[in-house]
């Protein structure tokens, strides 16, 4: 079956190589000795698409069993969960589609990154972002009326041990729609029948609900200038800091209220860039926050590339915010893509540099 890449990845002919690039400490070039070396932020525009987002992260730490979230979507729809089991005993996580109208919903899954439970937070969630940038193949079925579709196995759902975390990622298509239930459910229980004995569990912090349904989760980046690598200026721009970068806004489905996105877990940046001159543009990452472990998509003109973040370990930033790592070069007149998605468990926000050659 072929490569199935939806929305903003359908110009991507996806690599599974890694670029070879070890993490860079701040001292690897000469003005990078110290710490981040001064840096201008080029004009940019935004625009914002894609799918609805249902992100179902709190409660977190899930004390007991019950439903984390719900929604009922239609069209294009990304999910992303991060939950833990901070319980005393085995239970099981299940993501449940249900078809409560009244024609069978043809179900297309796309990109997908589902981590395998782990008592490791950051390496749950560096996981599902490689395994999500990597492609997946192509898989479509069909919900009947009034069927349930128990997503993450085809059963009754992935058995996780006391604080252990599972996270993912999962792009959908449903022609009609579809309710989604995130559920934490006991190992021996049926999901048909869980899916309406449980009850709505409340958030671990009532002031920072991180759940929610939120529209138009791929944000499209373009520089409003061509980045001129025959000069000495470096071009930096951060992700997801609520300030020059906005947290997304939504609705709680489950009270009506509105929340906010703090960390735009879920949503999917491509940030367009193009360059010029004779010389060679460096495209460095550096985890402004603090400790990161991820991936990214390096898009080009002749390949698009997987890069880990960070490549050759499982983290980095715990030295923040001097780190940074290169993650891609292109030479003299070039365009492509960056894309990047904050991963479960990682501190924000990022930059990404465009640094020119140092001859």
């Amino acid at each position: 079956m072929k490569k199935f890449f939806r929305g903003i990845f359908s110009t991507a002919l996806l690599a599974s190589c890694l670029l070879p690039n070890p993490v860079f400490g701040a001292d690897n070039l000469s003005n990078w000795q110290k710490q981040i070396p001064a840096y201008k932020e080029p004009k940019i525009n935004v625009t914002k698409d894609g799918p609805v987002l249902l992100f179902s992260d709190s409660p977190e730490m899930v004390k007991k069993c019950g439903i984390m979230y719900r929604d009922t979507v239609n069209g294009k729809v990304r999910i992303f969960f991060h939950h833990v089991n901070d319980t005393d005993s085995n239970k099981r996580l299940a993501v449940v589609l249900r078809n409560r109208g009244i024609r069978p919903v043809e179900v297309k899954v796309g990109n997908r990154g589902i981590s395998k439970p782990n008592i490791n937070w950051l390496d749950a969630g560096k996981q599902a972002q490689i395994d999500y940038f990597s492609g997946s193949e192509e898989n479509e079925f069909a919900i009947e009326l009034g069927g349930k579709h128990e997503f993450l196995t085809n059963k009754k759902g992935v058995e996780f041990k006391p604080q252990e975390i599972i996270t993912g990622i999962v792009d959908f298509q449903f022609n009609h729609p579809v309710e989604i239930s995130f559920m934490m459910i006991p190992v021996g229980a049926d999901f048909n029948a869980a899916v309406d004995a449980y009850d709505v569990l409340p958030p671990d912090n009532a002031k920072y609900v991180l759940r929610g349904t939120f529209k138009n989760a791929d944000y499209h980046i373009t520089f409003a200038d061509v980045f001129d690598s025959g000069r000495k200026d470096i071009w930096g721009i951060t992700l997801a800091d609520n300030k020059k970068s906005p947290y997304a806004t939504g609705v709680d489905a489950t009270t009506g209220k509105q929340v906010v996105n703090y960390g735009n877990y879920g949503v999917v940046y491509d940030l367009s860039y193009k360059t010029k001159g004779s010389g060679e543009t460096i495209f460095r990452f550096n985890p402004w926050g603090g400790t990161f472990a991820g991936a990214c998509l390096l898009q080009t003109e002749d390949k698009t590339t997987r890069i880990n973040i960070p490549s050759d370990r499982l983290y980095f930033g715990d030295k923040m915010p001097k780190e940074s790592m290169i993650f891609g070069r292109v030479k003299g007149k070039s365009a492509g893509k960056i894309f990047f998605s904050p991963p479960g468990a990682s501190n924000l926000p990022i930059r990404i540099f465009m640094d020119p050659e140092n001859k």
